[in-house]
Protein backbone atom coordinates (compact mmCIF):
# COMPACT_ATOMS: atom_id res chain seq x y z
CA UNK A 1 0.00 0.00 0.00
CA UNK A 2 2.97 2.52 1.01
CA UNK A 3 4.81 1.26 -2.86
CA UNK A 4 1.23 2.72 -4.56
CA UNK A 5 1.27 6.14 -2.27
CA UNK A 6 4.59 6.80 -3.47
CA UNK A 7 4.25 6.08 -7.09
CA UNK A 8 0.84 7.79 -6.92
CA UNK A 9 2.85 10.86 -5.23
CA UNK A 10 5.34 10.61 -7.89
CA UNK A 11 3.40 10.47 -10.85
CA UNK A 12 1.65 13.37 -9.16
CA UNK A 13 4.62 15.39 -8.97
CA UNK A 14 5.97 14.89 -12.67
CA UNK A 15 2.59 16.04 -14.05
CA UNK A 16 3.20 18.86 -11.62
CA UNK A 17 6.26 19.40 -12.76
CA UNK A 18 5.41 19.43 -16.92
CA UNK A 19 2.29 21.70 -16.52
CA UNK A 20 4.78 24.15 -14.89
CA UNK A 21 7.00 24.16 -17.84
CA UNK A 22 4.49 24.20 -20.11
CA UNK A 23 3.02 27.10 -18.47
CA UNK A 24 5.92 29.36 -17.45
CA UNK A 25 8.42 27.96 -20.51
CA UNK A 26 6.83 30.66 -23.06
CA UNK A 27 6.00 33.74 -23.66
CA UNK A 28 2.64 33.88 -25.07
CA UNK A 29 2.15 37.15 -25.05
CA UNK A 30 0.80 39.17 -28.43
CA UNK A 31 3.49 41.50 -28.41
CA UNK A 32 6.22 39.28 -28.32
CA UNK A 33 4.84 37.03 -31.08
CA UNK A 34 4.64 40.22 -33.17
CA UNK A 35 8.31 41.27 -31.97
CA UNK A 36 9.45 37.77 -33.01
CA UNK A 37 8.09 37.25 -36.26
CA UNK A 38 9.42 41.24 -37.04
CA UNK A 39 12.46 39.92 -36.31
CA UNK A 40 12.40 37.07 -38.22
CA UNK A 41 11.15 39.34 -41.29
CA UNK A 42 14.05 41.97 -40.60
CA UNK A 43 16.57 39.32 -40.74
CA UNK A 44 15.33 38.57 -44.27
CA UNK A 45 16.88 41.58 -45.36
CA UNK A 46 19.90 42.20 -44.50
CA UNK A 47 21.87 43.74 -46.89
CA UNK A 48 24.77 41.04 -47.27
CA UNK A 49 22.86 38.06 -48.18
CA UNK A 50 19.25 39.72 -49.23
CA UNK A 51 18.71 38.34 -52.97
CA UNK A 52 15.69 40.47 -53.09
CA UNK A 53 17.48 43.63 -51.79
CA UNK A 54 20.48 42.38 -54.70
CA UNK A 55 17.85 42.19 -57.37
CA UNK A 56 16.09 45.39 -56.70
CA UNK A 57 19.31 47.67 -56.39
CA UNK A 58 21.02 45.88 -59.70
CA UNK A 59 23.73 44.23 -58.44
CA UNK A 60 22.63 40.73 -59.56
CA UNK A 61 20.39 39.89 -63.11
CA UNK A 62 19.41 37.15 -64.63
CA UNK A 63 19.02 35.62 -68.28
CA UNK A 64 15.08 35.78 -68.96
CA UNK A 65 13.48 32.11 -69.18
CA UNK A 66 13.64 29.69 -72.16
CA UNK A 67 11.25 26.66 -72.94
CA UNK A 68 13.27 23.44 -72.95
CA UNK A 69 10.51 21.83 -74.98
CA UNK A 70 9.06 24.98 -77.11
CA UNK A 71 5.53 24.30 -78.71
CA UNK A 72 5.46 23.24 -82.65
CA UNK A 73 3.52 26.04 -84.85
CA UNK A 74 0.03 24.49 -85.68
CA UNK A 75 -2.31 25.42 -88.46
CA UNK A 76 -4.02 28.90 -88.44
CA UNK A 77 -6.95 29.21 -86.25
CA UNK A 78 -10.40 30.18 -87.26
CA UNK A 79 -11.03 33.17 -86.18
CA UNK A 80 -14.95 33.40 -85.87
CA UNK A 81 -16.76 35.21 -88.44
CA UNK A 82 -14.41 33.61 -90.80
CA UNK A 83 -14.33 35.63 -93.88
CA UNK A 84 -16.40 35.30 -97.25
CA UNK A 85 -13.69 33.82 -98.46
CA UNK A 86 -12.91 31.01 -95.90
CA UNK A 87 -16.90 30.65 -95.36
CA UNK A 88 -16.99 29.51 -99.10
CA UNK A 89 -14.12 27.18 -98.97
CA UNK A 90 -15.70 25.39 -96.27
CA UNK A 91 -19.31 25.20 -97.48
CA UNK A 92 -17.24 23.43 -100.39
CA UNK A 93 -18.27 26.21 -103.23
Amino acid sequence: MKRQQLLLAGLVFLLALGFLYLVSGQDTSVQARVDRDQKRDVARFLPQNSLDISMAMGLITHDPPTMLNPPTPGPPLLLYPPSQETLANMCGS
